[in-house]
């Protein structure tokens, strides 16, 4: 990778100067597993951001604007998504052995990684993180459920 924020001389492939992509989430707290009501889908456009991360092969300010027609919002529990931003990175090299996703927190000034097998070849970018059906027994009413909530980036860096 590369030792600055703003060069993207990494191995992926793109130059980090741009990027699209779509950012789709599940969401469920259901008595099955495998059961995700609340589906959102956010296109995501990003820029080179000046946000400094030692080692990334590239940085980003990513805006993420919520699709509703690709969404949808099957229990009570599910609410509607809003546009967001996130300064967001990709380092291949990450901890000398790792290929990750990471998210800067502007009020603590620090990275903070999404996913540690994130994949990024050929200017193709892809990563994942969340939870997927984890178990949860409720002490007071000794129901079961499956919670999830899991999001997944797929996008091109140019």
């Amino acid at each position: 990778g590369s030792s600055g924020g703003t060069t993207g001389s990494g191995t992926g492939g793109g130059t980090g100067s741009y990027g699209v992509g779509v950012y789709t989430q599940v969401v469920g707290f259901e008595y099955y597993p495998g059961t995700y009501p609340c589906r959102y889908e956010w296109d995501v456009t990003m820029t080179t951001s000046s946000t400094y991360c030692a080692g990334c092969d590239f940085v980003m300010n990513g805006t993420f604007t919520y699709d509703s027609s690709a969404s949808s919002l099957g229990a009570s529990y599910c609410s509607a998504g809003s546009v967001f931003s996130a300064v967001i990175a990709h380092d291949s090299d990450y901890w000398g052995y790792m290929s990750a996703a990471l998210y800067y927190d502007p009020s603590y000034f620090a990275w903070y990684p999404l996913d540690y097998s994130a994949s990024y070849s050929g200017g193709n970018w892809s990563w994942g993180a969340g939870t997927y059906d984890y178990y949860y027994l409720d002490w007071y009413t000794f129901y079961a459920y499956y919670y999830t909530n899991y999001g997944r980036m797929n996008a091109t860096i140019y």
